[in-house]
């Protein structure tokens, strides 16, 4: 459907106000005035109908560096490529300054937008200059009649916002990306939610001694949204903040005693020991409660066990500063995660509330170095005599404590030999292999068992 043939109102389009002379496209009064109008039309008559909405990444930038003229550039650019991808069938709708919803009264699917999005973040030609210049897409497809189109931008722009901030640029509408994105809706309800549609999922990531060394598995949580896959840093806050954290550390135990029932991980445990660290959210009111409920099911599930050795994790940032009440229930946490054989990590260590008295006071069984300090481990970085000075005197420590220590984000061979050179024993990051669903893992594991 071209977008001259929408409405016999839309005649004189340059007189009626609804027009953007810049990009010759809809603009705002057309949405605000016309949609309801144009939706309706065309569901009744039995079409698809499928809405985009496409935000430039940093236009404001584009604008300042080069010029408003150049933005305006890229702009008529955009959308002249967005007519010849859809061949003229759609509605093109200026929403704003850097963003354009487009209607499609024909099928879409997911490679038709990856192409589109390819189309619109090619480099474009602006006086003699290319200019970088990306999109985010978010997609609703298939629009019915009950949907209410007077919330089809907030919709779409509550996806772009989560896109944003998880980084991802391309994105379904999901509902609960505005309960996620707007706080004056339910953030209960959009987390159970999330619960209720099993929507987390674990994945593992090797620790080891060395390369091929591997002597356990870190659990990791992950949120699938309609094939967008977050990590915690983009959910984490929300868990907690809404007291969900209880339920998010049951369902990762759960997924361990599930992954330890499996065929491959029974076999392989029939043979090999290994170390499973569960990365708790902790929120200080109510912890020990929580832990207490953990507990419980590690019992019943005990025999499970037999060959690992069960490792709570705990992040720094959970540590308030200075607070002497906090540190008790931690040494509390301690003591009775200790009278059922399971340790206890300090993970993160070195970037938030970070102090020897610390260690002292709670006597961690591991300490885990934040992966901000492996960095700088290069000697051709500025900073390598500070960062391996950093090392070196943390390692002191520790080993007069006997705790044990696992430096994160290791991903070079170069930075491994460096830290067994003073002294370090484990290592998780990239040289030592990449997150893995739980099979996987298992698998890649009984091969490298079988071999060695």
């Amino acid at each position: 459907m071209k977008a001259d043939s929408i409405s016999g109102k839309q005649n004189n389009l340059h007189s009626s106000g609804i027009y953007d002379e810049l990009t010759q496209s809809y603009n705002r009064a057309f949405y605000q005035e016309m949609l309801d109008e144009f939706v309706t039309s065309t569901l009744s008559l039995g079409k698809p109908l499928n809405a985009i909405l496409i935000n430039i990444n940093q236009f404001a930038k584009i604008n300042n560096f080069y010029s408003l003229q150049a933005g305006d550039s890229i702009l008529i650019s955009l959308c002249m490529r967005i007519r010849e991808f859809f061949n003229h069938q759609q509605v093109l709708i200026r929403m704003n300054g850097d963003e354009f919803m487009i209607l499609v009264s024909d099928n879409v699917d997911l490679e038709l937008l990856e192409r589109l999005y390819e189309t619109l973040s090619t480099p474009y030609h602006v006086n003699g200059n290319i200019l970088e210049c990306s999109v985010r897409l978010a997609y609703l497809l298939n629009l019915n009649l009950s949907f209410n189109v007077n919330n089809l931008y907030s919709s779409l722009a509550s996806s772009i916002n989560f896109a944003k901030r998880a980084k991802i640029n391309l994105i379904k509408f999901d509902p609960v990306h505005s309960e996620l994105s707007y706080n004056k809706l339910d953030f209960p309800a959009a987390i159970q939610k999330l619960f209720d549609e099993d929507r987390f999922f674990i994945v593992l990531q090797p620790v080891g001694t060395d390369i091929n060394q591997i002597i356990g598995y870190e659990v990791l949580v992950r949120l699938d949204l309609d094939g967008n896959i977050l990590n915690p840093d983009m959910f984490i806050d929300y868990i907690m903040e809404n007291g969900f954290s209880s339920k998010l550390n049951q369902l990762m135990l759960d997924k361990v005693i599930l992954l330890l029932q499996n065929e491959c991980w029974s076999h392989l445990l029939s043979t090999t020991q290994l170390k499973i660290s569960i990365n708790l959210a902790l929120s200080v009111e109510n912890f020990l409660l929580h832990v207490d409920e953990l507990l419980k099911v590690y019992v019943i599930n005990k025999e499970l066990f037999q060959n690992v050795q069960l490792e709570f994790e705990i992040t720094e940032n959970q540590l308030m500063p200075d607070d002497a009440k906090n540190s008790h229930f931690f040494r509390q946490l301690i003591e009775k995660v200790h009278q059922f054989g399971i340790r206890l990590a300090l993970d993160d260590f070195g970037v938030a509330y970070s102090s020897l008295q610390r260690l002292m006071e709670c006597r961690f069984d591991t300490v885990k170095l934040d992966m901000s300090f492996a960095r700088a481990l290069n000697p051709r970085h500025d900073n390598y005599e500070n960062s391996l000075a950093i090392f070196e005197a943390i390692s002191f420590y520790a080993r007069k404590m006997n705790i044990d220590l696992v430096a994160e984000g290791i991903e070079t061979l170069e930075q491994l030999r460096i830290l067994q050179g003073i002294g370090y024993k484990y290592f998780q990051g990239y040289i030592l292999g990449q997150t893995l669903a739980f099979i996987d893992a298992c698998q890649l594991h009984m091969e490298k068992y079988s071999q060695s």
